[in-house]
Formats: structure tokens, C-alpha cells, sequence
């Protein structure tokens, strides 16, 4: 203690530096000490110490070096200024020693009158530490960067896969439970009917839930774009709500749209899926015998959308978190279903349109959910052409065609054959087959899957195409593959047309296939030199 008194009297500070990093300082300091924050008997961690004395970092380096070497003996000392908590200049000396195997920083007051070239230097010095701590930092920013990114791809991958793996079996649920339903093969008790109903509710439900997931990824990787173009809000309305219209009239529930023309300027299938998920949110929440009115009002810079029910409502302290993903109304609300992310998708998408989503709610008086989308331009949209004026003859009656299905999945390619009935199906389970037997048979229409045991489906395509009679045959992709850009990666390389697995709508496949056939079909009329008749 005797020593100690007197280094304290000579302003010099002793700091013992433990094996673990950690720094003790002893039981007396000389008082400059607490002007850097350095308080008696504390013990400190090293980073600790370097955030009160920052100039200490780089001298650490020759200090460890002499602790490492275990020879004992003391550094050269070195000095630095800095300011104190008030704002006042230190000048610091620091010298490390090495004493019977234990480690000491030996830290004193120096002059506190450098002279003009040390404060050059100084400052000198207080630039390369800046410049030092900002190149870290950029480099930690660097580093996170990177990692934010490969976990974003092996989300993505993770997802692909997953949703590629359900939605295959999901393709035959669906599929063989709507063919039982219309009783293709058969007639059915009404008990059995209402088993399928269920086994179809059931699938449609888990089909959601992986859709929604596949948007929210989306989104959140900033991979979901705007498709923004001109069309009256009735005509949306009409072609998103007419199976939430029937779900309304067996609950009892009244369903009212807005009349009268509307024009909105947004990205049509996005706006849909915005619409659908309120309504259908409000369908869960709106008991028997209540209410859904769908409204718009334009203002003189945004439209105003308002989907009002006479529901349960929603408590005052979950209102600020019902757009927030997976998040559910409390117990209290007795409707569980979903996994909580319509609304969180419906957010999202509405500000991508640079428009603004909230709710307006009271226990047991019903909910509004009102968004906003920017006024559109000055523009209205033009009535779609009809099929003569595009040049693809009206269609008649539809004719049998001969088409070629490339699937490797047995329940899949059984859907599919009974799903295209009446025109006849060759099927083929590789692509190697596939294309041997369409040299042969020279199909109307050929629907491919992309994920094949020996090929992948575009690289069959591109062969196809490389034959005789594959350039004027269309042929459809029907895949699993329904990541951001699937789509658009197979229609690039030359597929007609796409449709994802399950494929919900076979009616809107089936008329896929018959207007590619018949636009192949006045292709080759014209490739052989004839015309189609003139209009009476």
C-alpha cells in the first residue's frame, strides 16, 4: 500500500491486465483518473477501458506482445492527448510492464503544455483513429451484409423446395377430390359428398397458407413487382368475389358492392388479393345473418376502399398489431383460423402502391378496414378487343385434340388424363420418351412438367423446338416451381403458356388448350397458303 500511495502522489496509475481480458484497477487513483471515467477498485473489461482511453487500442498491440513473450522488462512508453468528460485536454503517458508473471498498464499525466508540433500531431492522430473507427465499422456493415444475404437465399431455397414438395401431392387432392365431387366417376351418397366437401375445404385451406407464405417471401425480398394498369373497380370485383359472394350466402351474410364506374390505376392481380383477404377476413369474423358492405369514394388526390362488417370487432389494444405478420386476435376472439398473414400481406402490398391500410374497430359493433391508392392519371381503360379483331377466329364448337402430357408423377399424369377428357392424352414419364413419341405423333398441344427424372423440362423444350414440327406446336408448363420469377423464367424460354400445381381452375386450363390449338392451327393455315374465310 506504501508503493502504491506513492505512484498515486506521482499521478501515475497502476492497471493490472487478468488472463481473461479483464483489467483491475487498484484501491487508490490519482484524481485525473476519474476525469476518463476510471473509478477505484473497479474492475473493467478490456474493450471497457479502451472506450474510456481510445488511444490505448493500438499501444495494446506492443503490450501484448511483451506479456506474450513471459521475459518480463517494460515498453517503451508512449504518449497521446485526449478530452476529459468536461471537454478539457489530457495529455497520457502509458508504459506496459511485465512483473513475476503478472501484467501492468502504468498510466501517468503528462505535460499539460505540449508543444505546437505534438498538437499537430495530435490531431493528426485523432483523424487516423476516426478514419480507423469508420473503415471497422464499414467493414462490420460489410460482413452483416453478406450474411443478411445468404440467409435471405437459403430462406428462399428452403421455401422453393418446401412449396414445391406440398404443392405436387396438393395437385392430386384437389384434383381427384373435384372430379369425385362432380361425380366423374360415379355417383355419390350425400354423406360421401359432404366427406369430399371437407377433404376439399381442408386442402383449399392448407393451399392458402402456402400461398400466403410464397407472397409474404415475396414481398419481404423486395422480389414482388407492380404491374400497374387502368380498369373500373366493378369489373375486379366482379372476377375476385363471386366465390366469397356463395361463402357469404351460406352464412346468411348480405354482401353489397359499390355501383356505378370507378376508375382505379393499380396493378390489377394485387389489388384483387388485397380485396379478397379483407373480405375473406371479415367472412371469418361476421356471425350469421350480418353484414359485409365493400365501398369506394374518391378524394382529389386518392381513392378511398372500405371493407365494413358487423363482426365480433376487435379490442382497442390489438388494433396496432393486426397488420403485423402471424399475429392473431387474443384468446377472447372465438375465431382461430389462418396463420395470421392476410392482413400482414394486404399491408404490405398496399404500400407498395404508396397507399396507406388501417382499422377502424369496436368490440361487438364490427370492424372498417379502409386503404387508400393514389389517384390514377387522367385515363380510362379501353374495352377489351374481341377475338376476331386479334386475329384468332371465335371459337366454335370445341373440337377433340390430341395432346401430349410429360409428367413422371403416376397420380398426377391419372388427374390429368381424366381432367382433359374428352380429348385424348398420351402421356409420357421422361423427357427422353417425350421425345421420341412427339416425332411421332406430332400432338396439338403439349403440357410439360419441369422437374423430370432424366431432364429438366426446358432443356426438352429446347430440343422440341429443334425439330421439325416444334416450332408450331404450343406447349404448356405445369409446375410446382412457383417462386418469385418462375413464371417468368419458363415463359422466356419459349413455354406458351404457364400454370402452377395444383392446378385449381381445369377449366381455365382447358380453355388455355384450346385457344393455343386453335392460334397453331390458323399459324399453319397461313404457313400453307390459306386464308380464312371473310365475314358475311
Amino acid at each position: 500500500m506504501q508503493y502504491l500511495e506513492i505512484l498515486v502522489t506521482l499521478d501515475v496509475a497502476v492497471i493490472e491486465v487478468q488472463d481473461d481480458g479483464s483489467c483491475r484497477l487498484p484501491v487508490l487513483l490519482p484524481a485525473w483518473c476519474d476525469r476518463v471515467g476510471l473509478r477505484e477498485g473497479s474492475a473493467l473489461p478490456r474493450a471497457t477501458l479502451e472506450d474510456h482511453l481510445p488511444y490505448l487500442s493500438t499501444f495494446l498491440i506492443d503490450a501484448d506482445a511483451l506479456w506474450s513473450s513471459g521475459a518480463g522488462g517494460a515498453t517503451d512508453a508512449e504518449t497521446w492527448a485526449q478530452r476529459d468528460r468536461d471537454g478539457h485536454e489530457l495529455t497520457i503517458n502509458v508504459a506496459a510492464v511485465l512483473a513475476g508473471g503478472r501484467r501492468y498498464l502504468l498510466l501517468s499525466l503528462g505535460s499539460t503544455h505540449p508543444v505546437e508540433s505534438y498538437t499537430v500531431l495530435q490531431r493528426l492522430r485523432d483523424k487516423a483513429l476516426a478514419y480507423e473507427q469508420l473503415d471497422s465499422q464499414a467493414r462490420q456493415i460489410r460482413l452483416h451484409s453478406r450474411e443478411v444475404e445468404r440467409l435471405n437465399r437459403l430462406k428462399s431455397e428452403f421455401i422453393a423446395g418446401i412449396s414445391h414438395e406440398l404443392r405436387t401431392p396438393l395437385n392430386s387432392i384437389l384434383g381427384f377430390s373435384d372430379l369425385l365431387v362432380k361425380e366423374r366417376a360415379g355417383p355419390l351418397n350425400a354423406r360421401q359428398l359432404e366427406f369430399l366437401s371437407h377433404l376439399r375445404g381442408a386442402a383449399e385451406h392448407l393451399l392458402a397458407l402456402i400461398n400466403d407464405v410464397l407472397d409474404l417471401s415475396k414481398i419481404e425480398a423486395g422480389h414482388s413487382e407492380l404491374h400497374c394498369e387502368h380498369f373500373y373497380l366493378h369489373e375486379a370485383l366482379d372476377e375476385v368475389l363471386p366465390g366469397l359472394r356463395a361463402l357469404a350466402a351460406q352464412r346468411g351474410i348480405r354482401l353489397t358492392t359499390p355501383s356505378g364506374e370507378i376508375h382505379v390505376y393499380a396493378d390489377r392481380l394485387r389489388f384483387k388479393q388485397i380485396v379478397y383477404n379483407l373480405v375473406s377476413n371479415a367472412l371469418k369474423f361476421t356471425p350469421q345473418g350480418g353484414s359485409i358492405d365493400v365501398s369506394a369514394s374518391v378524394g382529389s388526390l386518392e381513392i378511398c376502399f372500405t371493407v365494413s362488417d358487423t363482426g365480433i370487432g376487435i379490442p382497442f389494444e390489438d388494433q396496432a398489431s393486426i397488420f403485423d405478420k402471424f399475429y392473431q386476435v387474443s384468446s377472447a376472439t372465438p375465431v382461430r383460423e389462418g396463420a395470421g398473414l392476410g392482413l400482414a400481406i394486404a399491408r404490405r402490398l398496399v404500400e407498395q402502391h404508396s397507399g396507406k391500410i388501417w382499422v377502424e374497430s369496436e368490440p361487438g359493433k364490427g370492424s372498417h378496414f379502409s386503404f387508400t391508392l393514389p389517384l390514377p392519371p387522367v385515363m380510362v381503360p379501353e374495352p377489351a378487343e374481341p377475338a376476331a379483331a386479334a386475329g384468332v377466329e371465335p371459337a366454335g364448337a370445341a373440337r377433340q385434340l390430341q395432346l401430349a402430357l410429360v409428367e413422371d408423377d403416376a397420380s398426377t399424369r391419372l388427374l390429368m388424363e381424366v381432367m382433359l377428357a374428352p380429348h385424348q392424352v398420351r402421356s409420357y414419364e421422361t423427357g427422353a420418351a417425350a421425345l421420341r413419341g412427339l416425332a411421332e405423333t406430332k400432338p396439338d398441344v403439349v403440357l410439360m412438367d419441369i422437374s423430370l427424372p432424366d431432364m429438366n423440362g426446358m432443356d426438352v423444350l429446347k430440343s422440341f423446338r429443334a425439330t421439325k414440327a416444334g416450332p408450331f406446336v404450343p406447349v404448356i408448363a405445369i409446375s410446382a416451381h412457383a417462386m418469385t420469377g418462375d413464371r417468368e423464367r419458363l415463359l422466356g424460354a419459349g413455354f406458351d403458356a404457364y400454370f402452377s400445381k395444383p392446378v385449381t381452375d381445369p377449366a381455365e386450363l382447358q380453355r388455355a388448350i384450346e385457344r393455343l390449338a386453335r392460334e397453331a392451327a390458323v399459324r399453319g393455315g397461313r404457313k400453307n397458303g390459306r386464308r380464312k374465310a371473310p365475314k358475311a
